[in-house]
């Protein structure tokens, strides 16, 4: 089959793109067209001749290929003008189709005081185990040594100069423990591909409709089991227990010839499996298999170069000539350095734990293990046996964590953990589950349910205290947040009673949502102004403290009374209490509810007051009329009446008979029909001259 040369077009403008070709060409017309502007406006100010202008037209036209040549040909580089290189993947094949033999030779001539270039994996181990005897000084503490201070020929590169206080104080691991980390290392490098074959297919066996071709998914089961097997044997290979304690290179021998066997063969099988499906997909027009086919036939040939080298480095030719370690030697040095090694003195020494703990197991062994041990740390443990008496002492008492096993009579760990996050009192305990079923649909099911984390039995104990301190710190973290939200919540709802002690609940509600004027005008509106009297009096004689305990005690009566009408309480002074009705939500029965709600208060006085040997007496006017409405201030804002009802009612409340509710004539015309009145006749009203007046005696009798 002959390649298309869409292929080819698509790399090529892909190179353009890594040269920089794009933003030179686009640079250069940019340059040129404000060039061309410029001459345009300067040449016939210097009187050129008009050939001039076409001749720089020509040049820049000329220039633009050779500008675009020059941007593929070189890069800018800080240290100067270079030649491109070959784009890194091209790079990479053409490094990958050297021979074996000629990659390690190259290898072992790498100068001295430089890492081999493509030393990983095993080299890692045979570097580290070339590297250990330059680190054996006596340890300094457990399970670390001391790096000797050497002569200016023995400094590594990048180290402190020796007898500095840096290099004094570094501390490098045990090489030991750097053997063990690299062969990890290793391990972790081979799986990364394996996995990648596993999971791409597995995808593609959950895309193909099962009434396919069987022939196709057959291959691609193969595909699967082929990975399956590959990341067995490399577990198994590569187990760090099988590390012998005298030193890895007799390892290195038989780590090689097992990976060769027995990786060999179901990698092989692997590609030409991919490969047969890439192309009977081809010919079928399952093209959008292609892709995901091709990612595996990638990561087996990435696997099958990761074990030529493995395997290569088995051979003494392979061995590094220098001291450098290798990049997942120096990985695990630099991550091994910032672990420190758990043993029992630095569990003994570890800082004193608080909380209480459940510990719910159905063995007794275990339970008195666990529980013992988590006591020494100093936390507060209680056990139980089963799951109803789990359930019954977390709700007779306060946990901070629960251990909970899986597999016991009577109600098992997952019923506990279900009735645990069921109910509300209980929910925020975090769970601990620990089992011995070793499979991950009960770690899934728990984790699902709402456990904050899985122990397979049997476990560390050093694991299991971290895991324990984690779960708590993330609970007390919680709690915070819980405390936090609660306390904004409390300043909300103070903020927001502020806001309706000032203005009415919809102003409060136009504030809220970012209104920063608020005025309006009504047409027509019932005001009722309350004044207090005998204020004076009750405060020489009885002090500020009575006083304005009898004050609220009256406030409180009327407030309660505003909310059964549906009033705002407008505005409170010290000596009178102003409601309207009809703002800032008109209503057409505002003089009815003022009316009722004078009445009202007159009773609420009179009920007050008559516990008290001097009550406070309160004289009341009502006026309907136009008014203004606004929110005034800004320290400190009040939302404030204007205009002639509240003026008239003010002044209906100084000039009445106390104790009375003196109304108006426009709000008697709205009310006579449904209440009944007195009339006062005419009366002087400052600033309205004289008006006819009444007094609210109550609801209107009607006939029986």
């Amino acid at each position: 089959m002959t390649d298309k040369p869409v292929p080819r077009i698509r790399s090529f403008l892909r190179e353009l793109k890594r040269r920089k070709v794009y933003q030179v060409g686009l640079v250069y017309v940019a340059v040129g067209a404000g060039l061309t502007q410029l001459a345009d406006a300067v040449f016939p100010a210097l009187l050129l001749p008009d050939w001039a202008f076409r001749l720089l037209i020509v040049l820049l036209l000329f220039g633009l290929p050779i500008a675009l040549t020059l941007a593929w040909a070189f890069d800018v580089t800080p240290e100067g003008v270079k030649r491109t290189g070959p784009a890194p993947r091209a790079a990479a094949r053409a490094k990958a189709r050297l021979p074996a033999a000629e990659a390690l030779g190259r290898r072992a001539e790498a100068p001295a005081g430089r890492p081999a270039p493509g030393l990983s994996g095993l080299a890692a181990l045979r570097a580290a185990a070339a590297a250990a005897p330059r680190f054996a000084p006596p340890p300094a503490g457990p399970g670390m040594v001391r790096a000797p201070a050497r002569g200016a020929e023995g400094v590594p590169a990048g180290a402190a100069p020796p007898g500095s206080a840096q290099a004094q104080a570094a501390e490098v691991p045990d090489p030991d423990r750097v053997k063990r980390a690299s062969l990890a290392h290793l391990r972790h490098e081979l799986r990364t591909p394996i996995n990648a074959i596993i999971g791409y297919s597995e995808m593609l066996l959950e895309d193909t409709p099962a009434a396919g071709s069987q022939e196709l998914l057959g291959d691609l089961e193969k595909i699967r089991a082929a990975g399956k097997q590959l990341l067995s044997l490399v577990d198994s290979i590569l187990d760090p227990s099988r590390l012998a304690d005298g030193g890895i290179e007799r390892e290195l021998e038989a780590y090689g010839a097992e990976l060769r066997h027995d990786l060999r063969t179901p990698l092989n099988a692997i590609v030409g499996y991919a490969e047969l499906l890439i192309e009977s997909s081809r010919e079928t027009g399952r093209d959008g298999m292609v892709p995901d086919l091709n990612r595996i036939l990638e990561a087996a040939r990435t696997l099958l170069a990761l074990l030529d080298s493995v395997v290569g480095l088995s051979a003494p030719a392979a061995a590094p000539a220098s001291s450098e370690l290798s990049r997942a030697s120096a990985i695990a040095r630099q991550v091994l350095s910032k672990i420190r090694p758990v043993s029992r003195e630095t569990a003994a020494a570890a800082e004193i734990h608080q909380g209480r703990l459940l510990v719910v197991d159905d063995n007794p062994l275990n339970r008195d293990l666990l529980s013992r041990q988590l006591a020494r740390q100093g936390y507060t443990v209680a056990t139980a046996e089963n799951g109803r008496q789990a359930l019954e002492t977390l709700q007779a008492g306060d946990y901070d964590l629960v251990l909970l096993d899986i597999m016991m009579p009577e109600i098992d760990g997952i019923e506990v953990l279900r009735r645990m996050k069921q109910d509300e009192a209980l929910r925020q305990t975090p769970v601990i589950m620990i089992s011995s079923l070793d499979e991950m649909d009960s770690v899934v099911r728990c984790i699902e349910i709402g456990a904050a984390d899985y122990l397979s039995k049997p476990f560390d104990p050093a694991l299991l205290g971290a895991r324990i301190g984690a779960c708590l710190e993330l609970k007390r973290a919680r709690e915070r947040e819980r405390a936090h939200l609660e306390r904004l919540a409390a300043e909300q709802r103070l903020v927001e009673n502020l806001l309706l002690s000032v203005s009415p609940r919809p102003v409060a509600e136009r504030l809220r949502r970012g209104e920063t004027e608020i005025a309006e005008a009504f047409e027509e509106v019932s005001v009722l102004c309350a004044g207090l009297e005998g204020l004076t009096r009750l405060a020489a004689r009885a002090g500020p403290a009575e006083l304005v305990r009898r004050v609220n005690e009256l406030f409180e009566a009327y407030e309660e009374l505003a909310d059964r009408y549906a009033l705002e309480t407008v505005h409170t002074e010290g000596h009178a209490y102003l409601l309207a009705a009809g703002l800032p939500t008109p209503r057409a029965d505002h003089a009815d509810a003022i009316a009722g709600l004078a009445l009202q208060m007159a009773e609420a006085t009179a009920s007050v007051g008559a516990r008290y040997p001097d009550p406070i007496r309160v004289s009341m006017g009502i006026h309907t009329g136009p008014v203004v409405a606004g929110m005034v201030g800004r320290g400190r804002i009040v939302y404030a009446l204007w205009g002639d009802g509240v003026a008239t009612a003010r002044e209906l409340a100084a000039h009445g008979v106390a104790g009375s509710i003196h109304v108006s004539a426009p709000s008697y015309a709205r009310l006579r029909e449904r209440f009944a009145f007195e009339s006062r006749g005419v009366v002087e009203i400052p600033g309205k001259g004289q008006m006819r007046t009444y007094l609210l005696a109550g609801p209107a009798l009607r006939p029986a």
